[in-house]
């Protein structure tokens, strides 16, 4: 189940339920390969300078404490996700999850994406 007081999001994928947490360890994690700070890797995404090597770091980083899966086992699951849901999970899991417009101006998406919300209130899609 998704605990979004400790930036848990909860999904399925192929039967099996995953937990993607963007913590401090994911962010460590995210630093040291990526070889920026958070931040700055943020703001990456905001520029659209985001490509599928940064999308499969990002989930591996945010997947890693809950789930020892290699980055081809990751990258398999982003195909099965595809881009919008992993949109939704990695908003969901940094508190940015509020739907676009309005305001929303400025929240980073993953280019391949609309960055729209998919109105998903449950914890696990199938």
């Amino acid at each position: 189940m998704s605990n979004p007081i400790k930036g848990e999001v909860t999904f399925e994928s192929d039967g099996k339920e995953y937990t993607f947490k963007f913590g401090i360890n994911a962010q460590v994690i995210l630093e040291e390969r990526a070889k920026m700070t958070a931040p700055q890797f943020m703001n990456k995404i905001s520029q659209d300078r985001f490509g599928a090597a940064d999308l499969r770091l990002l989930f591996y980083a945010g997947l890693h404490g809950q789930h020892e899966l290699s980055e081809t086992e990751v990258g398999n699951l982003i195909d099965n996700l595809g881009t919008e849901r992993c949109t939704e999970i990695f908003l969901k899991a940094v508190g940015m999850a509020a739907p676009r417009g309005n305001g929303a101006a400025g929240r980073p998406t993953i280019p391949g994406s609309t960055g729209e919300q998919t109105g998903v209130t449950s914890s696990s899609v199938g």
